[in-house]
């Protein structure tokens, strides 16, 4: 099972993990975290989950020279506001604050050179501040 992103209710990532060792099999389970979801790690531990580590290369280089149109920047736009809703009312928010999210990966993550500005305002660049409501995307 890879996992891209934390399940918003721990109990189905344990659910959706537990598929991969089915009638006494074992299996792996992938789970890709940001820099300030690292503390996710201490709460498998907590739920003796064992973990593993691996480091991810920077990838920055290999996707800023992609250019995708109009169609694509909004259905990538709409996935960004769809994933940071759920980070927003994730169920271990205690861990998972977005206010400590990076704009700039988010962004690169989803292909966009920037998250829109009318969805989240901020003091602090580069660090998402308090929800509004996302407006359509003009073209």
């Amino acid at each position: 099972v890879i996992h891209y992103d934390i399940p918003v209710d721990p109990l189905n990532f344990f659910h959706r993990s537990g598929r991969t060792g089915r009638n006494g099999n074992t299996g792996e389970v992938f789970l890709f975290l940001m820099e300030n979801e690292i503390k996710y790690i201490n709460y498998l531990k907590i739920k003796n989950i064992d973990t593993e580590e691996y480091e991810c290369k920077d990838t920055s280089k290999h996707t800023s020279n992609i250019e995708i149109d109009n169609e694509i920047t909004e259905l990538a736009t709409k996935a960004v506001i769809s994933y940071l809703r759920s980070y927003k009312e994730h169920a271990l928010s205690y861990l998972l604050n977005i206010k400590d999210l990076n704009q700039e990966e988010i962004a690169q993550a989803y292909f966009l050179k920037k998250i829109p500005e009318n969805i989240f305002y901020t003091k602090n660049k580069n660090r998402f501040g308090i929800y509004k409501t996302a407006k359509k995307i003009k073209k």
